[in-house]
């Protein structure tokens, strides 16, 4: 199997999979450098449920269409 990049690869970072990998990959590290008092008032089965749904927004989105963003010199 080869690896190719998609055609638009360049536009990365407009993608909303994108946006959604990065929220899941952060959200560790969110949890870690929250102060232990916050820690102790959310419930730990929230990250596991956030981590989830991260999970299927990201494959959703991923799967679905994107419009593609209005160019913003093209006068309209």
């Amino acid at each position: 199997m080869k690896l190719r990049l998609v055609d638009d690869w360049r536009n990365w970072w407009r993608w909303n999979s994108t946006k959604v990998i990065l929220a899941l990959g952060a959200l560790p590290t969110i949890w870690f450098e929250l102060p232990p008092e916050w820690k102790a008032e959310i419930p730990s089965s929230w990250m596991r449920v956030g981590a989830i749904v991260l999970m299927v927004v990201g494959v959703l989105s991923r799967m679905t269409l994107q419009k593609p963003p209005k160019d913003k010199g093209d006068g309209e």
